[in-house]
């Protein structure tokens, strides 16, 4: 038989491959849309065939077990399986069928002759396609990932406002939620945000650190008071986390939303949207939220403390040596 390639080198066979390939593709699209297949009457033929065995398989399962070893008993039904199935598949409706395809598709594309001898290449020939077609759906939806979902990271200090105007901008667009995170909690522009987010109805929760929810302009009673659910870890330890979940993205890094974080310590915040990196943290966040919500019930109804000013206290000047 004369091989399908007869360019030398990996990427000559990788050429002329693809290009078979394609051209082997676009024939059965063709063809297949012209024919308009239909495989429904032919297998239910075959099942038809298979039934009318089925007395045969009954017998041995019935009888075998009885005058036979172990070992004899599924001998003789797998012998039984070929004789009363592959060799008579060639007679089978479905088979029939199949071949008459291949006869037309054949003679309405005679470059796929040689390729399509009989029902065994057709076969081959078809997984080929379902293997390509397979994988040039992985290779789209990992270049999809790689552009829709390319990261963003944020650096700070950022003394001209706009990261925190991004991240402001992500949870107005956010539909469904605004999860937090957060070791501490004193930036007003973004608690505004938070508040708009659950006057929206979005499904708005804060975690917080209990011992931060004390520090110097806390935003925490007012979210409170606003009715937004917030709980605390209640721990000795530090809830030390400092991320946010909006729908599908993670905002994630060293950045606390407080105005000191963001107009002069040195701090990282990346907004991901992989889901194979979102979902860990929404399994994380649904684990703290149940368990700080069982220390803290009725957390909602109860003051945390009392802002110590209206406004966000500004970043501390650095001593002058």
């Amino acid at each position: 038989m004369e091989p399908l390639c007869l360019e030398s080198g990996l990427w000559g066979t990788a050429s002329c491959l693809a290009r078979a390939t394609a051209a082997l593709a676009v024939d059965v699209a063709s063809f297949a849309w012209i024919q308009g297949w239909s495989c429904s009457g032919a297998a239910q033929s075959f099942s038809t065939t298979l039934f009318s065995q089925w007395t045969v398989w009954v017998q041995l399962v019935r009888e075998g077990p009885q005058r036979l070893s172990g070992a004899d008993f599924v001998w003789q039904t797998l012998r039984a399986w070929w004789v009363l199935g592959c060799s008579h598949c060639a007679t089978w409706p479905l088979f029939r069928a199949l071949e008459s395809q291949r006869a037309a598709f054949v003679a309405a594309h005679p470059a796929q002759a040689r390729l399509l001898p009989d029902l065994l290449a057709l076969g081959v020939a078809l997984c080929w396609l379902v293997l390509v077609f397979l994988l040039i759906g992985l290779s789209l939806r990992r270049l999809r990932r790689r552009l829709w979902h390319r990261p963003e990271v944020l650096f700070f200090p950022d003394k001209t406002g706009a990261h925190v105007t991004r991240i402001c901008s992500l949870m107005a667009t956010s539909k469904r939620r605004v999860w937090l995170a957060m070791f501490t909690l004193t930036n007003d522009t973004l608690s505004d945000e938070l508040l708009r987010a659950h006057r929206r109805g979005l499904d708005v929760r804060v975690i917080l650190d209990d011992e931060q929810c004390q520090a110097l302009g806390a935003d925490a009673q007012r979210l409170l008071d606003a009715g937004v659910p917030l709980v605390t870890d209640g721990h000795w330890a530090r809830m030390h986390h400092k991320f946010a979940l909006l729908d599908g993205l993670v905002l994630n890094g060293s950045f606390n939303w407080t105005k000191q974080a963001s107009v002069a310590n040195w701090e990282n915040l990346c907004v991901l949207r992989d889901s194979a990196v979102v979902q860990p943290f929404d399994r994380e966040f649904r684990r703290m939220w149940w368990e700080f919500q069982a220390k803290s019930k009725g957390s909602r109804n109860q003051q945390v403390v009392s802002r110590k000013r209206d406004a966000t206290p500004p970043p501390k000047a650095r001593s002058q040596n």
